[in-house]
């Protein structure tokens, strides 16, 4: 197999190798396409999660399980978050 690099990656690479981070630029390789295997893994997990989120708030919703904020509710909760932030701050001092 053939692989060109650009010539950024390709210093890059070389340079993993001069330091001894890694003994060859095909332990480079396998190494970075290892972490992009392992991204991709995280990424479609990361989706499953939040399919199966979404299908716990459709049922929340769809049995009337939520609340209707307006801009003064809204304003109340973060008021009440900010103080319960500041509470807990001022218990750790």
């Amino acid at each position: 197999m053939t692989v060109t690099l650009s010539p950024q990656l390709e210093q890059y690479v070389e340079q993993k190798v001069a330091t001894g981070e890694y003994s060859s630029v095909s332990d480079v390789l396998n190494a970075a396409l290892h972490q992009l295997q392992h991204g991709e893994q995280q990424d479609e997990d990361d989706i499953e999660i939040v399919k199966a989120a979404l299908q716990v708030a459709d049922h929340q919703f769809a049995s009337g399980q939520y609340r209707t904020y307006t801009s003064e509710t809204l304003q109340t909760l973060a008021d009440e978050i900010k103080a319960k932030g500041r509470a807990q701050l001022s218990a750790k001092e």
